[in-house]
Formats: C-alpha cells, sequence, structure tokens
C-alpha cells in the first residue's frame, strides 16, 4: 500500500444464506487481502463483513472488489463499503441511549 489509507467495513449482501451463494471466509479474506493490500483483513463468522485498510478511492475499491467476486466465485453480490468515519455517524445517530443498551448493538444498513 502505498499512500493515506482507509478504515473500510464491507458488507455483501444475500451470501452463505441456506447454503446458497456460499463464500468461505478464509477465501473472502484472502481476496480482499490481495484487491487491498492488507494481509490483516478481518471478517465475522460466515456473515460476509469484512474489515480491511485500502489506499484505493472508494469507487475503484468497490468496483475491484466486486469483480474479483464474481470472478472467483461465479456470482455477482451487492456490496456496501462504510468507512470509520461513516460508521462513527451511524452509532452516533443511534436512537438508544447509550445507558440502555445492551453490550451489543445490532445494526441493519440498507
Amino acid at each position: 500500500m502505498t499512500g493515506d489509507v482507509t478504515r473500510w467495513a464491507m458488507f455483501l449482501r444475500g451470501i452463505n444464506v441456506g447454503g446458497h451463494r456460499k463464500i468461505p471466509m478464509a477465501d473472502l479474506r484472502a481476496l480482499v487481502a490481495d484487491v487491498t493490500g492488507d494481509a490483516c483483513a478481518k471478517s465475522y463468522i460466515a456473515s460476509g463483513n469484512v474489515v480491511f485498510v485500502a489506499d484505493q478511492p472508494e469507487a475503484d475499491l468497490r468496483t475491484a472488489l466486486r469483480s474479483r467476486i464474481a470472478a472467483d466465485f461465479g456470482f455477482e453480490v451487492p456490496i456496501l463499503l462504510q468507512n470509520a468515519a461513516q460508521m462513527r455517524a451511524v452509532l452516533a445517530a443511534c436512537p438508544c441511549p447509550r445507558r440502555t443498551r445492551k453490550p451489543r448493538l445490532c445494526l441493519s444498513l440498507l
């Protein structure tokens, strides 16, 4: 990686549901590492959620990831990318007061 890097959260829609559109997380992490140069990409269970850093612009990153997923796994997947600042803004806008939240907070990003 060269230049300024951004921390990203990538959310894939509709994978690993009911045995369809399977993407093993180890393979997805390797794909993300190959596209972004971040060998430390982290995934969460079999959700398709991956956190990584990259120095590419968002549009280029989305195109490269979408293309590689289609090429490697044989189907297209909608991708939502949120940078760290965007994720902080989502959490800050949570309508539940912090004192009433349980230790975990579930989010739905549409």
